[in-house]
């Protein structure tokens, strides 16, 4: 294909049968997909969402609410190449609404990052969109979120390679699972987000640039979401972090560890507008650096009628 744009407004259901590539030659090329369905012949292959030959430019695939599934009879071990090999990017767009990376059953590996995957999070129109990470990412490439929308991570990945939150872009990790066992940088107006209540492990450093933003939902009593630093990993956070308390749910009164591995102590840390009653005022760093909320328990409500 070479260039222009390309648009399938129903289905692509694509079998392979060999090493295939979603072609085109000119940095100016779309690709807009309603639905993309990928199966195999049951044997070891590799589709690039990217070019061919030897052009290099950048690639532009737009995903519609149909999302990107790998069907269930797909090998589990196949691998689908976002970019090229070698040194070739690729940025995967939603198209006009928010979308979802399915996985296939018994899958280890889905998505296969080489050298630098984009996920955009904003679609043509400007409106910001969740991009629902359910498939399995592997390889040793880069990744990064941006835009103004959500990338939510819902599955135990295997990739290595170090990740960037980039615009305004959220990076929502889901309790008990993995993005990535590389490095996370959160530029300065991204969002590191914990939707719900429990352990988010980063298996990297974390770095926060000056003006980052933690978001920690809390969705239980009894536990608290927490992002918890490997051992031997460090957390640095430059200059100002802005911490966001949300929940339906008023948690159990006392000190809720949002964060362990320290670095906080040398920061400004200061709670967003808009946080619940019991989390205002109780917001601070403690002694090993790590950012602490002393919940005001509820108390009871006494109604008199």
């Amino acid at each position: 294909y070479n260039g222009g744009e390309y648009v399938v407004t129903e289905e692509l259901y694509y079998t392979l049968e060999a090493t295939r590539h979603l072609a085109y030659r000119y940095s100016s090329g779309k690709f807009k997909f309603e639905k993309v369905t990928i199966s195999d012949d049951g044997k070891e292959r590799v589709l690039y969402f990217a070019n061919s030959g030897n052009y290099l430019y950048d690639k532009n695939v737009w995903i519609g609410a149909g999302g990107l599934n790998f069907a269930e009879g797909a090998s589990a071990g196949t691998a689908y190449v976002c970019g090229r090999r070698d040194d070739d990017e690729i940025w995967i767009k939603p198209w006009h609404s928010d979308y979802t990376i399915s996985t296939k059953a018994g899958s280890t590996r889905d998505i296969e990052i080489n050298k630098s995957t984009h996920f955009w999070t904003t679609d043509e129109n400007g409106v910001a969109r969740n991009v629902t990470l359910n498939g399995i990412m592997s390889g040793s490439g880069s990744v990064s979120i941006e835009g103004a929308g959500r990338f939510i991570v819902n599955n135990v990945n295997t990739a290595s390679g170090a990740v960037t939150v980039k615009d305004t872009a959220t990076l929502a990790i889901n309790a008990g699972k993995v993005l990535t066992s590389g490095n996370t940088k959160v530029n300065s107006g991204a969002t590191l987000s914990l939707p719900q209540s429990g352990l988010v492990t980063l298996a990297g450093d974390l770095t926060l640039a000056d003006g980052a933003m933690l978001a920690f939902n809390f969705t239980d009593r009894a536990a608290a979401p927490q992002i918890a630093i490997a051992d031997g990993k460090t957390v640095t956070a430059n200059g100002a972090v802005t911490v966001k308390i949300s929940g339906d749910v008023c948690p159990t009164g006392g000190e809720k560890v949002l964060t362990t591995g320290g670095g906080f102590d040398g920061a400004t840390v200061t709670l967003a507008a808009g946080a619940p009653e019991w989390a205002k005022g109780r917001l601070s760093v403690n002694a090993d650096g790590n950012i602490v909320l002393d919940v005001k328990p509820a108390g009871t409500k006494v109604i008199v009628r």
